[in-house]
């Protein structure tokens, strides 16, 4: 998981800093932020801004190589009503799905490689004293390794705290 973290700042060079990489116990979880008025999607879009669709181009020439499974999922802040709360599960769903998409383009074909993509909209925020941090804003891809004695796929969350 080490190597992977080194590889991804080593590549990323200055898009690092849009980009929180979490190892814990062989597994990676990467969070793509929002960051110092740097979207990574515009207000409320599901298209990917320049600055998301390099970094995920990196990331899918570092992950082609690699055994992981992906699984990519969307994350908003919190939404000040009910109705922006329902959005916000949608538009983080799609904000997933366009994030797959980009891997996929960028030579992630191999469908097996995916386990999921999900949104779970502002109930998993990245910062969970301040519910409105644009850090929550955010499209996380999970590397999933397998136990490879018995062939199952092996994961385990990794603390966001």
């Amino acid at each position: 998981a080490k190597i992977i973290d080194n590889e991804i700042r080593y590549r990323l060079g200055p898009l690092w800093q849009n980009v929180i990489v979490k190892t814990s116990e062989g597994e990676v979880r990467i969070h793509l932020v929002d960051k110092d008025g740097e979207p990574m999607f515009e207000p409320g879009s599901a298209e990917p801004t320049r600055l998301a669709f390099d970094i995920l181009k990196q990331l899918a020439g570092i992950l082609k190589n690699s055994e992981y499974r992906i699984a990519v999922e969307g994350h908003t802040d919190l939404g000040t009503n009910e109705t922006e709360e329902s959005e916000n599960w949608i538009l983080s769903s799609l904000r997933a799905v366009a994030a797959h998409q980009t891997l996929v383009e960028q030579g992630l074909t191999d469908k097996h490689r995916f386990d999921r993509v999900a949104g779970y909209g502002s109930t998993r925020p990245l910062n969970k004293a301040d519910p409105a941090d644009p850090a929550n804003r955010r499209v996380s891809l999970l590397l999933l390794t397998y136990d490879r004695m018995s062939g199952q796929q092996a994961e385990r969350e990794v603390s966001t705290k």
